[in-house]
């Protein structure tokens, strides 16, 4: 990964010690431009083998009010505008599923017009994937648009690697293994329940179990090809746990919710940002062809059954005025 691009200042913090070696850009996109990125990272256009990213997705949110003149939905152009400026081989942009339908359609299709009137052609019809569907334990569809420069092969779809599981009741069909389910997923972190000191500190010493294959592959433990950097750590502490003390009208809720449902007004979906970053992951390397995987730490989810994959209900980049995206030098 050659550059990313984050307006939340922690968030780009994290995503530095994730990625130590990339360079990072903690600003609004919209001062950013795309010469910048290149003397930064000290690359031409034709080494940037692809951009990928999202911008806001809360106006074009069937959860959301999606409003028409939410400002944060003219960043779907800041996205095309970095495209164009680096020339980069391929993009891939990524937005919830609404993008797609009812008037907000016409963000799209002038973003698809942008691009090809410069030299750009788009993989047509538009797609929506289900991650679930690529190896992910959570159920989460977004519209992906990729595209290509004219003079580059025009990339395809990836097709499903998972069957998805039970969500919403609806049986699971198909002849492909299941996708990960949250159980898989969590299954070797310490419950933080059963540690009193983490409702005052986020860190306790802690035994964890064995983990998954699905669990061990993402840590790099497993007999398969890794790419990452894996970070040192003691395998004797719990970090980042803290609990929350929770009302008792909070516990009579959680209590009431279904498993594999969502409350009225109580969100299940904590590892939103973590599957983004799987997300995005999945999406390069199945469409561009990359062999690189990174390694993804995921937090503890107490709100979800362990058979199913966990259901967002929060969406990416939760900043006002944010484009986030990463670059890719493949040769």
């Amino acid at each position: 990964m050659t550059a990313a691009v984050e307006f939340d200042p922690v968030h780009m913090a994290t995503h530095e010690y994730n990625f130590p070696e990339t360079v990072s850009f903690a600003r609004d996109v919209q001062t950013l431009s795309g010469e910048e990125i290149l003397v930064g990272t000290g690359l031409k256009g034709e080494d940037i083998h692809a951009v990928v990213g999202g911008a806001p997705c809360q106006g074009f949110s069937m959860i959301g009010k999606r409003a028409l003149d939410d400002p944060r939905n003219q960043l779907v152009n800041e996205f095309a505008r970095i495209v164009l400026e680096i020339q980069s081989r391929y993009f891939v942009l990524e937005n919830v599923a609404g993008l797609a339908t009812g008037k907000h359609r016409k963000f799209l299709d002038e973003v698809i017009e942008l691009f090809e009137s410069n030299e750009y052609q788009v993989v047509t019809p538009v797609r929506v994937l289900q991650a679930a569907e690529f190896g992910v334990p959570q159920s989460r569809k977004r519209l992906v648009l990729i595209g290509a420069r004219k003079d580059v092969p025009l990339p395809v779809y990836p097709e499903p690697t998972h069957s998805a599981r039970k969500i919403n009741g609806q049986e699971v069909s198909g002849t492909l293994p299941l996708s990960p389910s949250v159980r898989e997923a969590l299954v070797e972190i310490p419950d933080a329940d059963q540690f009193p000191d983490l409702l005052t500190a986020d860190v306790t010493s802690a035994t964890y179990g064995e983990p998954s294959l699905y669990a061990a592959i993402l840590r790099g433990e497993a007999l398969v090809d890794h790419f990452g950097q894996i970070r040192p750590h003691d395998p004797s502490l719990l970090t980042s746990s803290m609990r929350t003390n929770h009302t008792q009208k909070s516990i009579d809720r959680f209590k009431t919710t279904p498993p594999g449902t969502t409350g009225a007004t109580s969100p299940v979906g904590t590892i939103w940002k973590h599957a983004l970053c799987i997300w995005h992951y999945l999406i390069v390397t199945r469409i561009i062809g990359s062999a690189r995987r990174y390694r993804i730490q995921l937090p503890v989810l107490e709100t979800l059954p362990g058979s199913i994959p966990g259901s967002s209900t929060e969406t990416n980049f939760p900043t006002p005025s944010g484009v986030g995206f990463l670059c890719f030098s493949l040769s």
